[in-house]
């Protein structure tokens, strides 16, 4: 392998969570059957592992901006960060209940100085990505 015989304590293949990584599930049910059984499956899934999760059902523009942001304001900051995004989409962008949202607004606010040097993870989840 990449790093055999290296443990996790010694090893620059592996970053320590010193505290809960905080994990953003933002999804739009409209439009999208099955996303509650998406959701329902992520609610039962994560539970195992140690993590700080919340869902954002059908977000405005101003909300999955605003949750990163508040995030942010927090004294008590992630190990890292995880941002899921269950939504139709186009070409680097994805729908929110209003109108659509670049994936680089989202990958700026992600990108706080807080969390320099920490892990960061935006996946976009869609049915319908055309690449």
């Amino acid at each position: 392998g990449f790093c055999s015989g290296c443990s996790a304590q010694d090893s620059e293949w592996f970053y320590p969570l010193l505290s809960r990584p905080f994990v953003f599930i933002m999804y739009n049910s409209y439009g999208r059957p099955g996303a509650e059984a998406e959701r329902d499956n992520l609610k039962k899934a994560l539970p195992h592992f140690i993590l700080n999760v919340e869902f954002r059902e059908n977000p405005t523009e101003s909300e999955m901006v605003s949750v990163l942001r508040d995030t942010m304001q927090t004294t008590d900051m992630p190990s890292a960060l995880i941002v899921v995004i269950m939504m139709h989409g186009t070409k680097g962008a994805v729908k929110a209940k209003d109108k659509y949202v670049n994936i680089n607004t989202i990958l700026l606010e992600m990108n706080h100085k807080k969390l320099t040097g920490k892990p960061k993870v935006c996946l976009h989840i869609s049915p319908l990505f055309p690449y």
